[in-house]
């Protein structure tokens, strides 16, 4: 059964939107449909993060350790604040590619000489939160949390 279009000039009201993706997804739980590709999308401009950023106290935590003990360290002290398994950071500038400065691979960042700093090592991080989290989004979204996320982080600091 066709839903109808109901149209206010030329935008669609949202309500008529929800309810024929409800139907569509409806259709697919009951194997009507074999798949259901979502077209209301989730607005990346002013939609909270998925992962939070931790506390102003954490985060002075996590730059003193970065300091003090090195990167791994500090990572490590992260992943235990988010309860997560740990990161391995490599410094193997061969696995990196595209012209990259650091690239995250299933529990595993690797860095260049040159992109071995906090900036990069927290982006990275985030990507290895999504991936211990086991969330779905986007590339490009992914990409843009991970540098809000970092510079969240480093707030007040400098970048390198």
């Amino acid at each position: 059964m066709p839903i109808p279009r109901v149209r206010r000039g030329e935008h669609q009201e949202i309500e008529t939107l929800i309810s024929e993706e409800t139907f569509l997804f409806t259709k697919y739980l009951r194997d009507e449909k074999p798949t259901w590709q979502p077209r209301i999308v989730a607005l990346s401009y002013g939609a909270p993060m998925l992962i939070r950023v931790p506390s102003k106290k954490i985060r002075e935590r996590f730059l003193l350790v970065y300091e003090l003990w090195g990167c791994q360290k500090a990572v490590d002290f992260l992943t235990g604040y988010y309860g997560i398994r740990r990161m391995m950071i490599v410094l193997d500038g061969r696995k990196v590619g595209n012209g990259d400065d650091a690239c995250y691979d299933e529990r595993v960042a690797y860095f260049t000489k040159r992109g071995l700093n906090k900036f990069n090592i927290v982006h990275e991080l985030y990507h290895h939160l999504v991936y211990a989290k086991d969330l779905d989004m986007a590339i490009r979204k992914e990409e843009k949390e991970a540098d809000q996320f970092a510079r969240k982080i480093l707030k007040g600091r400098s970048r390198f």
